[in-house]
């Protein structure tokens, strides 16, 4: 499947390994707008910069999702 999600905009937590990353890596190729965030700082820029070299609209956040204070900060 091929579909275009240029104007959706989709937020990934655990965006930097496994299932997020997968995630990321698919709809970054189906145009989507990415919110990307997670705690590892190191493996969440090699997922944005991948992300971002097929074009796609990426921002990233260093957040614990257990922390509802971060998590808060991360999405404003």
């Amino acid at each position: 499947m091929s579909t275009n999600l240029g104007q959706k905009r989709v937020l990934i937590t655990g965006a930097a390994s496994g299932i997020g990353r997968c995630f990321a890596e698919t709809l970054a190729g189906r145009k989507a707008m990415l919110g990307l965030v997670d705690v590892s700082e190191r493996a969440l820029g090699e997922v944005v910069a991948f992300t971002a070299t097929g074009g796609a609209k990426v921002e990233s956040r260093i957040a614990d999702v257990s922390d509802s204070t971060a998590v808060a900060s991360a999405v404003e």
